[in-house]
């Protein structure tokens, strides 16, 4: 599975939202037209990977990233799913989500005003870093 993957898999078990209906991944996503608000995760390709003394041809763990997109009709709606999201995935430690261990999941910043989507409706994001066995 893919990080993405993953990180809805947080999401839907913290009740942020439900993938298909609510929460989209990639840029291929068809977003719903209407007032949302709705959840995009688009990989940004992360960093590096961690390496251990004994293990030298494989990574110890990887850095995976994505950024969040929350678009609603409002500004305080897109910030309120957006503020959700980030709580949800905040709180990761030493977690296993979908088979996968994450070390962590660290929110790179606060969510913040990303303009207005070709609807015209607010949109609200952050980018994710995640630390996770490969």
């Amino acid at each position: 599975m893919a990080y993405e993957d993953d990180l809805v898999a947080r999401l839907t078990s913290q009740g942020v939202g439900t993938f298909g209906t609510n929460i989209f991944i990639s840029s291929k996503a068809v977003i719903p037209t209407g007032p949302g608000p709705y959840i995009s995760i688009t990989s940004t390709g992360g960093t590096s990977p961690i390496r251990t003394q004994n293990r030298v041809s494989t990574p110890a763990y990887q850095r995976p990233s994505a950024q969040l997109v929350t678009r609603a009709s409002t500004y305080p709606a897109a910030l309120a799913k957006a503020r959700a999201a980030y709580n949800a995935l905040v709180g990761v430690r030493n977690t296993t989500i979908n088979g996968v261990y994450y070390r962590e999941l660290n929110p790179v910043q606060e969510p913040f005003d990303n303009g207005l989507d070709v609807q015209g409706r607010a949109c609200v994001a952050f980018n994710v870093a995640g630390v996770k066995r490969p």
